[in-house]
């Protein structure tokens, strides 16, 4: 499990602001000696930062521009 570390999460405007906050909230509730930071960009500066290695996984809506990056389904915009 992950209950110490660090993890450094960038989201674009929706997610940053509305979905991944209270996830971070909910993660933390249950690993509260796991430091979770979170970074608020555009989507062009989150893979920017990803290929940087700047953050550890970005959320954003739509689909990476570069190819390095791989892009998982996590939920549908409501």
């Amino acid at each position: 499990g992950f209950n110490r570390g660090r993890l450094v999460i960038g989201g674009n405007t929706a997610p940053g602001v509305k979905i991944l906050p209270l996830a971070i909230a909910d993660f933390k509730k249950h690993h509260p000696e796991a430091e979770i930071l979170l970074r608020v960009s555009r989507s062009d500066q989150l893979e920017h930062w990803l290929l940087d290695n700047d953050i550890d996984v970005a959320v954003i809506l739509g689909d990476p521009k570069s190819a390095q990056l791989r892009k998982e389904h996590l939920c549908e915009e409501s």
